[in-house]
Parts: C-alpha cells; structure tokens; sequence
C-alpha cells in the first residue's frame, strides 16, 4: 500500500504514536500539519506517512524542541527538496555499538554552523541544527561530534580570549538542557547491573558525566545520574539505597580530582567498585595513578565499552599512589597557614590597582591547588595549572611578569607560617622561577 494513501483513523494514529487526540487536533488546526483527508461524515483518515510525521515531531520534541520550531525546521527541509523522514544519508563509518566511527565534512559542518549560531545566541538557529543533525546520524554520534567536540572548542576559543563568558555560559546551558532531554527519551535498560554516575565535591561541570551516563543507557545500564558537585558526608547512604555495582565519577580540575580520590578512598574502603574520567586525566596522565579505581579513558566513545572491562574484572583497579607523611603534615601547615597569608598578600597589594581588584580570587584559587597538590602527594601536579594561568592572562594582556611577581611575594610571606616538613612548598615555589 502506498504510504500517502489515507487509511487509518484516528483512534488507530493514537495508538501508534502515544499522542492525545487534542493534541494532534491542536496541531492541525495551528500548523496545518498533518493534513488529513475527511470521509463523507466528516471523520479524519490518515496516511501511514502522517503517522511516521507524527512520531518524526514526537521526537523533536523529546529532544528539547518545541513543536513550533519543528514545524519549521520540517518545513524548511521540505523547502529545500530533502523528506525529513528519509534525509539523504550521509557517509558515517560507524562499527560495533557506535564505540569507533569517524567524523567526515558532513559532522564537522553541523559542529561549525552550531557554534555559531550558539556565539550569535541564536537558540532558535542552534536548535533547528541539532534536529537536522539527530534527524540524520545516530544520537551517540551527534553527542561527541558536534556537542562534546563544539564545547571544547568554545572552551579552547574563550581561553584564547576569542570568546566571552556570556557566550560560553550560553552554549553550555544548552547544551545540559539537550542532554538531559536525551537521558530521559534513552532507551529502557535491558542489563541487569546499575550504574551511579555524579561529580565530586566541588565539581560544577557537568557534560563529561552527562555524556557518560548517556552513553552507558544506550549500551543498556540502569543509569542514575546524581549531577555536580555530590557531598561525600552522604554517598554512603545514598549507595546503600541505589546498590550500584559500579560508581563512575568524573573531574575535570586538579582541585576537584584531589575530592575525587577522596570519593574514591571512601569507596575502596566499604568494597564499592569505582572507575573515573574527566578532563583534568587527559591532559595530566600522571594524576590517573593516584586515584584508587578504574580509569575509563579519555575517549568518551569508548566510555561503556570500558565500564563493561571493569564490570567483568574482579581486581580492585589502581591502588592509588600512598600520600606520604611528608606532605600530610604540609597540608597541615599550610591549610592553618591560607588564612593569614591571604591577608597579608591582600595588605601588600592594597593599593596596587592592576593586582588589587583580582587579588582575592588570586589567592583562594591559588591556596586551592597547593592543596590539591599535597592532597594528592605531588606538587609537581600543579605546574600544568600555573602554566595554564599564565597564559590565560597573557591572551588577556596581563603582563607576564605580574605572576611572577605574585609568587615571588606569595613565597616570602608563606615562609613565615611553614617550617620543616611544611617547606618542601618553599622548594616547589622555587622551583617555578
């Protein structure tokens, strides 16, 4: 039978798609789609294509879409002679379960005209380009090509000063809000393990284990996502509950990875099985040996393929590296040390108009990774994150030479409050000249 003959009623179009009649009659009578034929007595009759258009909008609309836009995107395909239910494939290498495809022209294009229209704040724009992109690839495919590889992108963008924080804010809100919607619209789980997916104390970014717990529903996990920054003090009721077999956190700073291995500690010690992921452990490989549990890559693709690994061995994973008595008794010293440090750093610079304004900030972010560090049992872990500063504000035109100043005075001061054990940050310090 051919598709666009009208055969089916509606009491037949609302079973196959979910939807209310008022619904589909709202839809009709605002956006003239569908566009059912009438009997004599006056009853709609659909076409199999009016229900396949039907479900085409019902998606959109999980995805995040309103349905007012989608009429427009489905109109403007139309438009430009391509059936938004049959789009004209594009050449995608994907094998397995999609844990290995390559990107082509097709993806990078979308990932382009997405960014931009996201720069313009054109949400209207960027969400008509992520339908048509869902509308064409596989949904994993999408996720990592044109939202986790277009976010790194504005990120790299706004540390080169190219992009505003506005802007960055902007495209991460969206990007959150899709994929939430994407979770909730995952297929239901067809494995019997559960996975509890969250972040540190203190970790605020979100898309890593967003992707994460996307990606381990579509292998078939029950996933509970637990969101940014999870209190230690009550994950080990909220475990007792849930019964995870596994716990999958992510970090994506030196600071919140030091919270991380606390997590990870705490775990180790009730028997729970933990794995981890994040930014800050693709670019400082070092740090993936001092956290206690499984480290599941840098590639987000490869992201269930590696928790299923994990699920099957019965070690423990990695040890983590032992913290020495050395640097718990700095951490010590220097954590009573931060307060009135920071206040002398806060008096000697009063007055000082380019490092007056910033100074505070300066100091707490600056206590914190020193904190990380000794947290962690190597300072040494701290050196990409200066250098990262520096040339931050080197792309915002702060001279150089302000930094390290600030260390030079940083390291006077704190050799009043430290002694013995407590000066291997004396040496450290020096050691950034």
């Amino acid at each position: 039978m051919d598709k666009s003959t009208p055969s089916y009623n509606l009491s037949v179009v609302v079973r196959e798609t979910g939807i209310k009649p008022d619904t589909l009659r709202a839809w009709e009578r605002r956006y003239g789609l569908p566009d059912p034929e009438r009997t004599e007595g006056g009853h709609r009759l659909y076409s199999a294509r009016d229900i396949e258009m039907i479900k085409w909008f019902i998606a959109r609309q999980d995805e995040g879409m309103r349905i007012s836009h989608a009429v427009t995107m489905w109109e403007e395909m139309v438009g430009d002679g391509v059936d938004p239910l049959h789009p004209t494939p594009q050449r995608v290498d994907i094998q397995g379960d999609m844990d290995h495809f390559s990107e082509d022209a097709a993806t990078i294009r979308l990932r382009e005209t997405w960014i931009e229209a996201c720069l313009n704040f054109d949400e209207f724009a960027a969400e008509q380009i992520l339908a048509q992109a869902f509308a064409r690839y596989p949904v994993q495919l999408v996720v990592t090509e044109v939202l986790q590889k277009g976010m790194a992108q504005v990120g790299e963008a706004w540390y080169q000063a190219e992009v505003s924080v506005q802007q960055e804010h902007f495209i991460s809100a969206l990007v959150q809000r899709r994929m939430n919607a994407l979770i909730a619209a995952a297929p239901a789980p067809t494995l019997n393990e559960r996975i509890l997916v969250g972040c540190p104390p203190g970790e605020q970014h979100v898309i890593s284990p967003l992707i994460t717990a996307l990606m381990l529903r579509y292998h078939g996990w029950d996933v509970t996502y637990l969101g940014a920054n999870v209190p230690l003090a009550n994950l080990k009721e909220t475990i007792a509950k849930i019964s995870p077999d596994l716990v999958v956190y992510t970090a994506t700073q030196l600071v919140t990875a030091a919270s991380l291995r606390q997590v990870a500690e705490a775990l180790k010690k009730d028997g729970v099985k933990f794995a981890f992921g994040g930014r800050i452990f693709s670019v400082n490989q070092s740090l993936v040996e001092r956290i206690p549990g499984y480290y599941l890559g840098a590639d987000l693709t490869k992201v269930a393929e590696n928790a299923a690994k994990v699920m099957n061995d019965k070690s423990a994973g990695n040890t983590g590296a032992d913290v020495s008595t050395a640097y718990h008794n700095a951490y010590q010293q220097f954590e009573a040390a931060v307060q009135p440090l920071n206040s002398k750093l806060l008096e000697h610079y009063h007055g000082d108009f380019e490092m007056a304004e910033p100074i505070r900030e300066v100091n707490d972010h600056f206590a914190a990774y020193i904190l990380a560090g000794l947290a962690l049992g190597d300072l040494n872990l701290v050196n990409p994150e200066i250098k990262w500063v520096r040339t931050l504000i080197g792309n915002r035109g702060v001279p150089g030479d302000l930094l390290v100043e600030y260390l030079s005075v940083y390291r006077k001061y704190l050799a009043e409050y430290v002694n013995g054990e407590g000066e291997i940050i004396l040496t450290w310090l020096d050691s950034l000249n």
